[in-house]
């Protein structure tokens, strides 16, 4: 019991931001202060829980209200959340790069090609001028296997895939929360055959858990 020192990672809800509480804060889902790092050299790591169910809740009433329109619930992404965060407290990174997403476009002509998506299926829109906002870009957070706690989902609406200068819209369905740390950086889902966001950049998360 004397080998070597033992750390907890302090664990709370808060507002996330709050730059009053927390020094350079913003509002996101959740925080590990000051990094991702080895648990001795964390402060504490907070999810704003209210934040998470806010977002749940207003993106139900766009789908009606009804529970079963997504493949999570608001317990699923606080936990998700919550296990991600631990994650930086042990060393991790995300999968991929911080590449800010390309706020709004009105697509003008075809090409580029749109296609819409659920998460059984794809349908093209040949509608022009057609609007589309937030969208993501390959190798950014959302990259690697969908599976991982350290992946982001459904953070973005839209990605922006090309291919032999080529360029395609396709919309990112909803997705469930992870479950696992991956052992690989290929892409799982919609990031499989360097489709979406592709292949994680970091990734391989279980093997780069550090505790000290």
């Amino acid at each position: 019991m004397h080998d070597f020192d033992q750390c907890v990672i302090r664990l709370g809800k808060g507002n996330t931001a709050d730059k009053g509480v927390y020094k350079d804060a913003v509002a996101s889902w959740g925080l590990c202060f000051p990094t991702n790092t080895i648990p001795a050299k964390v402060t504490h790591v907070v999810v704003d829980v209210d934040r998470i169910t806010t977002w749940y809740q207003t993106t139900l009433q766009g789908y009606g209200g009804n529970p079963a329109s997504l493949p999570f619930t608001a317990k699923d992404l606080v936990a998700n959340t919550t296990a991600h965060e631990i994650g930086h407290a042990v060393s991790l990174p995300h999968h991929g790069n911080a590449i800010a997403p390309l706020k709004e476009i009105t697509v003008q002509s075809n090409p580029p090609r749109v296609f819409e998506a659920d998460q059984t299926q794809q349908w093209e829109i040949k509608t022009r001028p057609y609007s589309i906002s937030w969208i993501g870009l390959p190798g950014n957070n959302e990259c690697g296997n969908v599976s991982c706690l350290m992946c982001y989902r459904n953070k973005s609406n839209w990605v922006k895939s090309t291919k032999n200068n080529v360029i395609t819209y396709y919309q990112v369905p909803y997705m469930v929360t992870g479950s696992i740390f991956c052992i690989e950086k290929k892409g799982t889902g919609i990031n499989a055959n360097n489709m979406y966001f592709g292949d994680a950049i970091h990734g391989e998360c279980l093997k780069n858990i550090k505790l000290r």
